[in-house]
């Protein structure tokens, strides 16, 4: 991706291009891209370990008839659903613009969430958990650029990890949900819950602006100069052609790398294997061993 100075605004000699401006406007807009994407981030998290939190519920229904099993597997589809989605979105990011998957995604979700509260068999249940899979795997790369690219590149990697405990936070509430309501309620109730949000969808159709570098990429240089210039943004990753992103795949799987590519891929596979198999299983574990509010918690 090669950029036309003339289409960036224009910054003084004295100006270092390496750090963006510090100025209010920009403080506001880096703000209100990262509490979108922790907000996204936080109903993945929700909804990854609220299925835990339900199962003992789920198990407990007589007509579902729920094996172990049959219960592990259930969990298993939304991840299944999580690793296509992940693979393909961001291949669609970067063709529709991260903005639209973030929140396509986002809508799928929560969609998701409320007609899982609606399930009325184990096998409509783990399909609309596949589904579901889909949506948060298109919402980690689309948050994870928007998070990046509105970052100073100074704090990049600080204000990505800020972001990203969305994820635990949305693990507690779900547990917190559970205490509070599953015994009230019923295991229906916690799906509503995390469906909550999807009334934001039009406040982030409005507010959160679109990759910059996905603008030019596209040729919309009209918009990318317009966000440009009423944030006075800079950063030199976007005058530069991003030549590894055409080719990463190869990069990745170089001699060079490879070695590096597989442990990392096996560090990333047992550490996800002991997540999502405790997200699954330790509520159900701990609900026989002690009481139910503190397995809940757990």
């Amino acid at each position: 991706m090669s950029i036309n100075p003339e289409n960036v605004c224009h910054i003084e000699e004295n100006q270092d291009p390496k750090v963006l401006s510090n100025n209010k406007s920009l403080s506001k807009l880096m703000i209100l891209v990262i509490c979108i994407c922790w907000l996204a981030i936080f109903i993945e998290g929700y909804d990854l370990v609220v299925y835990g939190v339900v199962l003992p519920k789920l198990m407990d229904i007589s007509q579902w008839e729920l094996t172990s099993t049959q219960a592990g597997a259930m969990g298993s589809y939304a991840l299944l659903g999580m690793f296509i989605g992940s693979s393909v979105g961001g291949v669609l990011s970067d063709r529709f613009g991260r903005k639209l998957i973030l929140i396509i995604s986002f809508v799928i979700l929560s969609i998701m969430m409320i007609l899982t509260a609606m399930a009325n068999s184990p096998e409509i249940f783990a399909i609309y958990r596949f589904i579901a899979g889909l949506g948060i795997g298109g919402i980690v790369p689309a948050a994870s650029a928007l998070t990046t690219e509105y970052s100073p590149p100074k704090y990049r990697s600080l204000v990505y990890v800020l972001m990203y405990t969305g994820f635990a936070f949305g693990g507690v509430a779900a547990s917190l949900s559970g205490m509070l309501f599953i015994d009230r309620f019923g295991w229906r109730f916690l799906f509503w819950l995390g469906a909550i949000p999807i009334v934001l969808v039009p406040f982030i159709l409005k507010y959160l602006p679109e990759s910059i570098k996905f603008l030019q990429a596209t040729n919309q240089i009209t918009k990318a100069k317009n966000l440009i210039e009423k944030y006075h943004l800079f950063d030199e990753s976007i005058n530069k052609e991003d030549k590894s992103a055409s080719n990463v795949f190869l990069i990745i799987f170089s001699t060079q790398f490879f070695l590096l590519t597989v442990l990392f891929s096996f560090i990333y596979i047992m550490e996800f294997l002991l997540i999502y198999g405790m997200n699954t299983w330790l509520p159900k574990i701990m609900l026989q061993a002690v009481s139910p509010m503190i397995s809940r918690l757990l």
